[in-house]
């Protein structure tokens, strides 16, 4: 978690020397590569994380730990602003794993990051059209969901666009109220507001 893939790796080769017989041997091994494929995501070599990342597929299917693993290193796609393949980690967790618990976290962070990807590439249509579908596709009652649609509202507010980031906001703050998220919406709300009067000039207003 700490992003010390170096001392991890050390840890989990002893434990995988030095308790074979132990469950937590086969996490190790799987651990391994997971450092290995983070720290390369981690360091923007996306051609190398991609390698190694389907080298692990093959070498690790039916791992019990794979969907959460997949899931892990689809959120450090997404923090590296690599949406598709985030999207593309998303998208096998959601074919070979429909059972698993991380099969709809899954589908919500695909959708999210195709969300933002367009948001990012300035393809305000598709990505009001891919919203459009998020809020008709029946998560709203996963634990995940106000987190989703703060991180859109967030990236829209990044990009300039306010009135798309205070829907966003405002449906968390009428929607989830006991969200930990509603509070973070309420600025973000205020945020936007501000830059909004800002960009019409209107100093006055924004200063008040």
């Amino acid at each position: 978690w700490a992003g010390r893939y170096e001392d991890a790796k050390d840890f989990y080769r002893k434990i995988i020397q030095n308790y074979p017989n132990s469950p937590y041997a086969e996490r190790a091994k799987l651990g391994i590569p997971r450092a290995d494929v983070q720290f390369l995501i981690r360091s923007y070599d996306f051609v190398n994380a991609k390698k190694s990342l389907d080298k692990m597929l093959v070498d690790f299917e039916g791992h019990p730990d794979l969907p959460e693993t997949l899931y892990r290193i689809a959120e450090k796609y997404n923090l590296s602003g690599n949406y598709e393949e985030e999207k593309a980690v998303y998208q096998h967790m959601i074919q070979k794993y429909p059972d698993s618990p991380y099969a709809k976290k899954a589908e919500l962070g695909f959708k999210k990051a195709d969300i933002l990807f367009l948001v990012m590439s300035k393809n305000y249509d598709q990505a009001k059209d891919a919203c459009n579908k998020l809020l008709a596709a029946g998560l709203s009652k996963h634990p995940d969901y106000p987190a989703t649609l703060y991180w859109i509202a967030d990236k829209y507010a990044w990009v300039g666009r306010f009135e798309d980031a205070k829907n966003f906001y405002q449906k968390i703050i009428q929607d989830y109220p006991d969200s930990s998220y509603a509070d973070r919406a309420k600025l973000g709300l205020s945020r936007v507001e501000v830059g909004s009067f800002i960009n019409s000039q209107d100093y006055n207003s924004a200063d008040a």
